[in-house]
């Protein structure tokens, strides 16, 4: 097994801010051979730090591949040496919005829930949370468009409520 990759695989489950993860997204998450990133979430299972998903399919019959879920999140964050918040690796829901809303400036809720093809409860959420926080005007009663009044910059910034821009929030 090459050195590290324990540590490779516990920051890519503490990372991927999915409930449930297979051996294949480790493997591309880790980059590295799929026997040693087996054998290091082998490792993580005996050591109860993770737990084999005993599931199947709604109409019935095993899944595909085996699916694994996080027992213990402070643990994994021990073992990977992190302190801090686990660390998204790729952008989520609500990183998209923010982005459409960068672009288009002027919106309604129903241009965001066809760009993004988020749920309607989620756009809500966003736009709610960031009108609050300061960054969109809404459309008042009358409806209308939503219009962006504050542009930080690329990076969706966090708001208060939300520990740092770390934590993914949306439900996408």
């Amino acid at each position: 097994m090459s050195k590290g990759i324990g540590k490779k695989v516990c920051e890519a489950i503490l990372g991927q801010g999915k409930k449930w993860y297979t051996l294949s997204f480790l493997v591309e998450q880790c980059g590295g051979n799929r026997e040693a990133v087996r054998v290091a979430v082998n490792r993580l299972v005996k050591g109860g730090l993770i737990a084999v998903v005993k599931a199947s399919w709604p109409g019935g019959g095993n899944l595909v591949e085996r699916t694994y879920k996080t027992k213990d999140h402070k643990a994994l964050g021990e073992r990977a040496g992190k302190r801090q918040a686990p660390q998204r690796l790729k952008a989520g829901g609500w990183d998209k919005l923010w982005k459409q809303v960068r672009v288009l400036r002027r919106f309604s809720k129903d241009d965001l829930i066809d760009v993004s093809g988020l749920t309607p409860q989620n756009v809500t959420s966003f736009l709610y949370a960031y009108r609050k926080a300061g960054y969109l005007k809404s459309p008042g009663r009358a409806g209308g468009s939503w219009r962006l009044v504050k542009d930080p910059g690329p990076a969706r910034p966090g708001y208060r409520g939300e520990d740092d821009g770390s934590v993914e929030t949306d439900t996408a």
